[in-house]
């Protein structure tokens, strides 16, 4: 039986945008009941998007935040190579895969900024923790749009960083670091 997303999959944007953030891609299937994790500057952009991380791969960076005394956020955007350009990381979501769908797995591609020829920021991945490399997911289909949403639990774990943002679910005075469900 065929993935929901095999047609994305196959897409040759896809499989050029994979190769900008992940090392050497392999696919992967994941399965129904899955727990992904995505982190973005809105509810609306952290729900949607192609890169996320497994449960696996969160622990590991709660993990490395904890050894190095730094924010869940931080660690994160350390190891899956998140320029602060692409985003600021105030939201987190989780969900559960209502149903099988095909993937990009891989170590994070380092990544660099630059302006006018100059190094603005650079994120090497080179890192190991617990004796692995970060490992991160891209699962073409979970663009913004309406079908993929289908393919997500309508229970929506979000994790809050930055109090500012909390107007953004009605919530204003909300602290960073609540969890609503």
């Amino acid at each position: 039986m065929p993935f929901v997303n095999e047609t994305d999959f196959n897409d040759q944007k896809h499989r050029t945008d994979v190769a900008k953030g992940i090392v050497a891609p392999q696919p992967t299937s994941l399965q129904a009941g899955t727990r992904l994790y995505r982190f973005g500057d809105t509810f609306e952009k952290a729900k949607s998007g192609t890169w996320w991380i497994s449960a696996k791969q969160f622990a590991i960076i709660d993990g490395y935040a904890s050894e190095k005394g730094i924010p869940s956020t931080h660690a994160a955007r350390l190891l899956a190579s998140v320029l602060h350009s692409y985003s600021t990381m105030r939201v987190m979501v989780s969900v559960r895969l209502l149903t099988d769908l095909r993937a990009w797995t891989g170590l994070s591609r380092p990544q660099q900024r630059t302006y006018e020829g100059h190094v603005l920021e650079t994120i090497d991945t080179t890192q190991t923790f617990a004796g692995s490399k970060f490992h991160q997911l891209y699962v073409p289909g979970l663009e913004l749009n309406s079908q993929s949403f289908r393919w997500l639990s309508d229970k929506v774990q979000i994790t809050m960083y930055m109090e500012g943002d909390s107007h953004i679910f009605g919530t204003s005075g909300v602290p960073a670091g609540t969890i609503m469900h």
